[in-house]
């Protein structure tokens, strides 16, 4: 958003340490590895991203991200994942909506 303040991004996702876990699963990553999450065949790593569990620095490999669908499901893999996360969180008796 234009008006926010505050940077879009976790923190998490800026340390260090998640930065070099990233950067080495991108090095070892050959063309056709599977999606950690659909098991289908990855084909470039342009567009990946690295799977993590959720709060943690912790990776569990690398899939499918928002402009590369993956071409057996044509899914966005792990915007799909997180945005079942997201919505499993979500409690819409308790949420409060502001308008």
């Amino acid at each position: 958003m234009p008006w926010a303040k505050r940077q879009g991004t976790d923190p998490l996702y800026r340390s260090p340490t998640y930065l070099k876990a990233r950067a080495a699963l991108i090095a070892a990553f050959q063309p056709g590895d599977p999606c950690c999450l659909c098991g289908h065949a990855i084909l470039t790593t342009r567009y990946v991203e690295a799977q993590h569990i959720p709060g943690t620095e912790t990776l569990q490999g690398l899939a499918h991200g928002t402009r590369n669908r993956c071409p057996s499901c044509g899914k966005r893999c792990n915007q799909v994942d997180g945005a079942k996360r997201g919505r499993a969180r979500q409690d819409t008796r308790t949420t409060q909506l502001r308008w």
